[in-house]
């Protein structure tokens, strides 16, 4: 189970596609009171039974006064720096311990040392460099570019002080289309060259229908865009969800990411908020008509129900449902939050699109290696059965085992095709 530390969900930026955008609007989140009470959300944390330290999340957390800021990130360094000793034995000198999600626009020397004293991992929320990022608004477009150049630079300030950094970049009309990709490319590659080759490239999940021609992009070319990118990261040693998340779970390594692994919208085991005020909630991408679902601390999997998945299994794909898909155990009707038309109950809006990329994926592995027995091929189990032993990362040995079968040709072409 995953935690998220949410002191605030305001934000300095108005991004238009914000998940968090009717919350915040409609003013119904929990946890904002005045002064956000610091110590209420570190007692949270201290009565879960967590492995690893809650991302600081927002809104954007660097809103926050660097005080409180500070004492979050030292309280987390303290009680989970002693985890991984106990765990491990020692923390290595590059391991991290906390970590952040920001838009980057307010980071500053102050807020790098911090980084630095107490392990943490930077995630910065940009969706390329210049005309690429106008989604994340402020106000207008010259602020907005100014804005973006100013991240950029901050960026580069993180590695060049050796803070780690990622970029998880929403996938919409600005940066995602057969005219922009050229520009996206050219952006990650700058990116790499500056010593950042991971993070997410998250396909849009729009909540508000009004701004579909703006900013969604047609799937024709939702589909272009993963199978363009899909061999260009590969090319580049460049690793980005989902493409990566993708081939953990052909390759039967486990699921990367919450999305894909059965997520009950009212119980999201994947993504738990802490708020201000020391309430646990469930994840916030569930929550489209502003309304923040309360959850336990320490989460009760006999409440979990997989009524989701059990029916969408059953319903064909004819028809609307995902009976018969040969890519659910690695997809499982992906992410609740971004179903069609706003309602949990149906399978992604995104399905095409993500067909798209596992076929594309799952064709360059099988040439590559065609003596693999990838995930997608059942191995006489039941979907539950398979879904089970990649969540566990246990079914490597099944797609590998061919490979290691007696014979003269090592190179796993044995019984290829």
């Amino acid at each position: 189970m995953a935690y998220s530390a949410k002191l605030t969900i305001n934000c300095n930026q108005d991004c238009t596609y914000c998940y968090e955008a009717v919350s915040r609007q409609e003013n119904r989140h929990v946890g904002r009171q005045p002064g956000n009470e610091v110590d209420k959300l570190i007692q949270a944390v201290k009565d879960i039974d967590m492995t690893y330290a809650p991302n600081l999340h927002g809104g954007e957390p660097l809103l926050l006064p660097k005080k409180q800021i500070e004492k979050v990130l030292s309280e987390f360094y303290d009680m989970f720096s002693k985890k991984i000793i106990e765990r491990k034995g020692k923390l290595d000198p590059d391991e991290t311990v906390t970590s952040i999600q920001t838009n980057g626009s307010l980071i500053d020397d102050d807020h790098i040392e911090m980084f630095l004293k107490y392990k943490t991992a930077v995630g910065i929320s940009i969706d390329g460099h210049e005309e690429l990022n106008d989604g994340r608004w402020m106000g207008n477009v010259d602020k907005t570019r100014k804005n973006t150049a100013k991240i950029i630079r901050n960026i580069q300030k993180l590695k060049e002080r050796g803070v780690p950094t990622s970029i998880i970049a929403v996938v919409n009309k600005h940066n995602g289309t057969k005219e922009r990709i050229p520009k996206l490319k050219e952006f990650l590659l700058m990116m790499k060259d500056i010593g950042i080759i991971n993070g997410r490239l998250n396909m849009i999940e729009l909540d508000f229908p009004e701004l579909a021609d703006q900013l969604q992009i047609p799937m024709e070319e939702e589909i272009h865009f993963y199978q363009e990118m899909a061999p260009f990261l590969m090319e580049n040693d460049l690793y980005y969800a989902p493409f990566i998340d993708v081939v953990d779970s052909l390759l039967g390594f486990g699921y990367r990411t919450c999305v894909t692994t059965q997520c009950d919208p009212y119980h999201t085991l994947g993504e738990r908020p802490i708020y201000g005020d020391g309430t646990v909630g469930n994840c916030l991408r569930t929550s489209k008509d502003g309304t923040v679902f309360l959850a336990e601390k320490n989460g009760n999997a006999d409440r979990v129900s997989n009524e989701r998945y059990s029916i969408l299994r059953q319903i064909p794909m004819s028809e609307g449902g995902c009976g018969g898909c040969k890519y659910w155990s690695i997809c499982n009707a992906h992410c609740p939050g971004s179903a069609e038309d706003g309602d949990w109950r149906n399978k992604s809006q995104h399905c095409e699109s993500l067909y798209a990329l596992y076929e594309t994926t799952e064709r360059a592995y099988k040439k590559m290696m065609p003596n693999l027995r990838l995930t997608t091929e059942k191995h006489n189990l039941s979907d539950n059965e398979m879904f089970n032993r990649i969540n566990n990362g246990t079914a490597s040995d099944l797609v590998f085992s061919r490979m290691f079968e007696q014979t003269n040709d090592r190179g796993g072409r044995r019984g290829a095709y």
